[in-house]
């Protein structure tokens, strides 16, 4: 137990070949499912080396509460099975989105000493746990004169504990709990190095929620939930007119894809109008969210990249170009539509957390 490391690790995306191709075992603990995924480099380019997903044993999707109480113990034999699947024990695991707190803050420009003793006090002030009681990082997003932008990322003590400690009884090394903003900050650089330079745009578009990452020169400068743009709230509307199941439901837009207003087909269009509301608060969404990094931030991203279920829908990528006027593609480290590549984005940040093995620094 003394390897383990209950906080969150805040690390740009700075390669450095350590002697071994292969990184830690990099495992995703989402609202719905846990992805685990190794990636292997090859001189400059990368490739995943061995996947898995395993899907939680309650309809519902995992709450922090539930982690802490235990929820993850009950998958350690399945756990401890799909170990076998990867190289060595060391690993890295992130938190579902919701059971972690991200902040924005302008604080004066000082020593970071002095900046993470403002910090504590503000969460210590803005959550509901105990003083003490939770896990925190945070890391320098847009540097300025008189005023920096400070990330920060926090999440229940006892949860992270119990995930690590859980992970740990199933034969992992957990050397960190990693927050899923830097996770896809080393993710996007993988697949578009050109990114190290730029300013891009990442979605983790999950089945609870979705999580927007605008992420500067390797580094995560600004992340928002997207209010209710989750698959669940996209594909609620289908599954109440069809009554059909989300897992139904899933397999009819990974066939069909996410459906245009313009699309020709009959059958499309209905489907449209039935989904129409959620694509439009998803469009709005995202264009007030891009005006804010634009005008707030001044950080107008050159591409974006689709994690997560959504980034595996046939047109998520065309809906998204199509109402922010950017590029946008589902991350993958392969090129091609192969079967194993068109999942490639439900690793995306299991990926990033893999990565995590060749760090030689942190944001802060």
């Amino acid at each position: 137990m003394t390897a383990l490391i209950h906080t969150f690790r805040s690390t740009p995306s700075i390669f450095g070949l350590l002697g071994s191709t292969t990184g830690w075992i990099g495992i995703d603990v989402g609202s719905c499912a846990i992805k685990l995924a190794q990636v292997e480099r090859r001189g400059e380019s990368w490739r995943i080396k061995s996947r898995w997903v395993i899907e939680h044993t309650v309809d519902e999707p995992i709450s922090s509460t539930a982690l802490a109480n235990g929820e993850l113990g009950k998958q350690i034999d399945v756990l401890k099975s799909s170990r076998r699947m990867f190289r060595g024990r060391r690993a890295c695991a992130t938190l579902p989105s919701s059971c972690v707190e991200y902040r924005a803050l302008d604080l004066p420009t000082g020593p970071w000493r002095e900046t993470r003793a403002i910090l504590e006090q503000e969460i210590s002030a803005d959550t509901s746990a105990e003083q003490g009681a939770f896990e925190y990082d945070a890391w320098q997003a847009v540097p300025g004169d008189s005023m920096t932008k400070i990330m920060a990322v926090s999440a229940a003590r006892e949860t992270a504990l119990r995930v690590a400690s859980d992970l740990f009884s199933a034969g992992f090394d957990c050397s960190a709990i990693d927050a899923v903003p830097c996770a896809i900050a080393r993710a996007v650089v993988m697949c578009d190095p050109a990114a190290a330079d730029e300013t891009v745009v990442a979605i983790d578009l999950g089945f609870s929620s979705a999580l927007l990452t605008v992420v500067h020169q390797s580094r995560p400068a600004f992340c928002r939930t997207l209010r209710g743009c989750g698959l669940q709230a996209l594909m609620q509307p289908l599954v109440d007119k069809l009554g059909i199941t989300h897992q139904e439901c899933r397999q009819l837009l990974n066939r069909f894809g996410i459906p245009s207003e313009t699309a020709g087909a009959p059958a499309a269009r209905s489907t449209y109008q039935v989904m129409s509301h959620c694509l439009k608060h998803m469009g709005e969404e995202l264009r007030r969210t891009l005006s804010f990094a634009r005008h707030q931030l001044r950080l107008s991203p050159k591409r974006i990249w689709l994690f997560g279920g959504g980034g595996t829908i046939c047109n998520t990528a065309e809906f998204i170009s199509e109402e922010t006027e950017i590029p946008a593609a589902p991350w993958r480290l392969q090129a091609g539509d192969a079967a194993g590549r068109s999942s490639e984005p439900l690793f995306g940040v299991a990926s990033g957390l893999s990565q995590l093995a060749w760090e030689a620094g942190k944001c802060t």
